[in-house]
């Protein structure tokens, strides 16, 4: 197992993505933790993280939409998400995504990401004072 951060905790207030990983060619199955330590903005600003692959490092698809985070001053959230890589779903094709994939999903294997990275969506109310502390980990189990 390899641990790897893809997102060091820092406060961020504009939408970005994260560095791109490159992903062990042996790996089974990916864990994933998101950790939001400050959320202490206004209600209806959100933040939006999504987890993506790519076959070259150009064309990304989100494999995982993590719950949708609301800026109410909630503290110490912790989500996770488990991906096996080599799991079947019924369908196999579908139109690549970028920063479009439901809330709470996760598409299982079979994905032999190259790549992977975070995309993360903060939209704010109108009053300019968004601002969400999170951070994102990585777990490789070969």
């Amino acid at each position: 197992m390899s641990l790897v951060t893809i997102l060091a905790s820092a406060a961020r207030t504009t939408s970005s993505t994260s560095s791109t990983v490159s992903i062990h060619p042996r790996t089974r199955s990916l864990a994933f933790h998101l950790q939001i330590t400050n959320a202490a903005t206004d209600a209806a600003d959100t933040l939006n993280v999504y987890l993506q692959s790519s076959p070259n490092g150009t064309d990304w698809d989100d494999f995982v939409s993590f719950t949708q985070v609301l800026g109410n001053g909630a503290d110490s959230l912790n989500y996770v998400a488990f991906v096996n890589l080599e799991e079947y779903q019924s369908s196999q094709v579908h139109a690549m995504q970028n920063g479009a994939l439901s809330a709470e999903t996760i598409v299982q294997g079979p994905i032999f990401p190259s790549y992977v990275r975070a995309k993360y969506v903060i939209a704010d109310s109108g009053d300019g004072d968004q601002s969400f502390t999170f951070s994102l980990t990585m777990t490789e189990v070969r």
